[in-house]
């Protein structure tokens, strides 16, 4: 069907005269009948009309969807997360204001569901925060864990405003 269809357009001129030549070769056992030029020429430019308009229509589809994309139409609302059972051994956690402890966590506390924040993004991206394991709503007195994109590495990293790699409060609290 599509061989069909690309010899048809190529031997109305659709696709160039080197392949309308190739189409209209006297090659075959059956010999085309040819038709008046004027409908020839009438039915060329109409092939290449529709040719064209569908390639816009396309284009334009396209642009829509990628402009809806960078708006965020099409972005996950909520994503579900298993960690496994990796172990971080040396865990800086903030257990009250100005108090840090070097803690043992094990990443499957920090599985569940993480949900968008509205109108809340990073690096052009979404942020998923935390929800409560059981009734998948936001915590009321604790601090969930957040999910973002990080630019400076390229990739989506789980962050947590009392956790840190080391004492010092400047440090990126990437988990």
């Amino acid at each position: 069907m599509v061989d069909d269809i690309t010899f048809h357009l190529a031997k109305y001129d659709v696709l160039g005269k080197c392949l309308r030549d190739a189409a209209s070769a006297k090659y075959f056992h059956v010999e085309f009948e040819k038709r008046p030029y004027l409908f020839r020429k009438k039915m060329t430019l109409f092939v290449k009309f529709v040719y064209i308009f569908n390639l816009l229509l396309s284009y334009a589809g396209l642009t829509a969807i990628g402009i809806m994309q960078r708006a965020g139409t099409f972005q996950c609302k909520s994503v579900t997360v298993t960690f496994g059972q990796d172990i971080w051994e040396n865990a800086w956690v903030e257990t009250s204001p100005g108090r840090t402890e070097n803690m043992v966590l094990v990443y499957s506390y920090f599985n569940g569901v993480y949900k968008q924040i509205d109108g809340e993004t990073k690096s052009g991206r979404p942020v998923y925060k935390e929800m409560k394991k059981s009734t998948d709503t936001p915590f009321d007195s604790k601090t969930g864990a957040e999910i973002s994109y990080c630019g400076q590495e390229g990739a989506w990293v789980l962050t947590h405003e009392h956790i840190r790699k080391s004492r010092k409060p400047e440090d990126v609290s990437i988990v």
